[in-house]
């Protein structure tokens, strides 16, 4: 079955998301530099060719091109505001030298890996001869990527020197400003290293192993300067099982972080730079991207929530033997630089009005569709599965949307005195902190047919009240990214 998803094409035989960026970043020579490398075309690979996974990837793209078009507008904690009060790193000789060799060392690694493991079993050989192969193969593009000065890569998997000289001057707050002298050092000593790292490739395939080649990398400067805030991050991340909404808060975190204070080694780190971000933060505004949406003062819960996330990436790293310091993130009071939200600007969350649910309830859900399949027009069709009940459903009960998804037939009792749902975790779905509760099942929701609903998808044996909604991952199960 083909599966067409917007900004996403299939390219070489890979899924690609590409999106345009807006007009208005375009003409801010500084911030389309900064965040989009002056290139109008956003494009970034799926890593797939199987269209079955294309939904979860353009999703994560998406969530990354918002997230650029956010920070080059100046919205929320932006490089623009926030590097205003923290003084940008100088791009010493000590430091240029340091970022060469890391070029060198991360492009150098996969190789010292996959030449290591083939030792081990012929599935690894027949990867570094995939390896070497494609190589081979990109060795024209490769080489005049690494030697035509201001040139720029067609791969998208792939950051020219002059790309990633951009991106570092923004993760490490470096004085390296777009058109200086020292912006043109920093890609020369990026482009340096990793025509070391290529030489040294070459003596990995000859049999010949280069020095300094133990260090773990798993972030810049992780094997030059030590452990970072990103690596920890990274760490945490990759072993934790996180739902995939709180990897992307944990990673927004990081990014906000970086913006105010830089990207540091974790043995660097001092409360005072965590006080920094907090203030960054205290000062952000929020809202608006919308029609309808209220412009307001971020509140108290979400800075220490993004404090939170990366006080616990920090205890992590220190559980896993990569740093041996305190937390400076810890035991931090938010209510002293953030005000709690204001009544007057941003109501508290309140019921659907009567008028407001009449108008969702006009949808062809409820009222009849075109066909069976084409179900957002009108016609006669009647739908009788989790598309009209479940907002009915959640209509009559108030239940959240993952507490219905993974509601079971035995947790439905219609029986008895006292009709109720019964509310608590199951092995489709937890409950919002583990809360069992019963929700009674009025009137008006049996007069609506709902009890032979249910008695319809009993006689066909499955387990859940709605079999027919799947999770939106398409896993087949249901899993912690199902209330999204």
């Amino acid at each position: 079955m083909a599966i067409k998803v917007k900004h996403v094409a299939l390219r070489d035989g890979i899924f690609q998301y590409h999106r345009r960026v807006p007009l208005d970043i375009v003409r801010d020579v500084a911030a389309f530099e900064t965040y989009f490398h002056s290139s109008k075309l956003f494009r970034r690979s799926l890593n797939t060719s199987d269209a079955s996974e294309i939904l979860r990837g353009a999703d994560r793209r998406r969530v990354e091109f918002d997230e650029k078009v956010t920070l080059a507008r100046g919205g929320g904690c932006v490089a623009h505001r926030s590097m205003g009060h923290v003084r940008p790193q100088k791009l010493t000789a000590q430091l240029i030298s340091e970022i060469s060799e890391q070029q060198r060392l991360v492009t150098l690694k996969p190789w010292i890996d996959a030449y290591l493991n083939a030792e081990q079993s012929e599935e690894h050989r027949e990867e570094l001869e995939r390896m070497s192969y494609e190589r081979e193969g990109q060795a024209e593009d490769l080489k005049l990527l690494l030697t035509k000065q201001g040139m720029r890569s067609s791969d998208p998997r792939v950051e020219s020197p002059i790309d990633t000289a951009g991106r570092l001057v923004l993760e490490l707050n470096l004085d390296a400003p777009l058109g200086s002298p020292q912006r043109s050092m920093l890609a020369l000593a990026i482009r340096r290293g990793r025509v070391k790292g290529q030489r040294d490739i070459d003596c990995v395939l000859n049999g010949e192993l280069p020095s300094a080649t133990e260090a773990p990398i798993s972030g810049l400067g992780s094997a030059v300067h030590g452990a970072t805030l990103r690596d920890a991050v990274d760490r945490y991340v990759a072993d934790r099982s996180l739902a995939p909404k709180t990897v992307r808060d944990v990673q927004a975190s990081l990014i906000l972080f970086e913006r105010a204070v830089g990207n540091k080694r974790l043995a660097d780190l001092t409360r005072t730079d965590f006080r920094r971000f907090i203030e960054d933060l205290a000062t952000t505004q929020i809202g608006g991207r919308s029609v309808g949406s209220v412009v307001r003062m971020i509140a108290p819960a979400t800075v220490k929530k993004r404090l939170t996330f990366l006080g616990s990436a920090i205890k992590h790293a220190i559980e896993k033997d990569m740093h041996e310091g305190g937390n400076p993130a810890s035991n931090f009071d938010i209510s002293a630089w953030v005000k709690a939200p204001d009544k007057s600007v941003m109501a508290s969350k309140r019921p659907f009005a009567v008028e407001e649910l009449n108008l969702v309830f006009l949808h062809p859900w409820f009222t009849g569709c075109a066909t069976a399949t084409n179900i957002h027009a009108a016609g006669s069709h009647r739908l009788a599965g989790m598309h009209y009940w479940a907002p009915v459903l959640a209509m009559f009960s108030g239940c959240r949307v993952s507490e219905l998804g993974g509601l079971k037939l035995n947790e439905v009792q219609l029986d008895g005195p006292h009709p109720h749902l019964h509310i608590r975790d199951n092995e489709f779905r937890p409950t919002k902190k583990g809360y069992a509760r019963f929700v009674p099942v009025v009137d008006s929701l049996r007069a609506l047919g709902f009890s032979e609903y249910v008695a319809r998808i009993k006689a066909l044996g499955g387990e859940r009240l709605f079999p027919d909604w799947e999770p939106a991952r398409r896993t087949g199960n249901f899993d912690k990214d199902d209330a999204a």
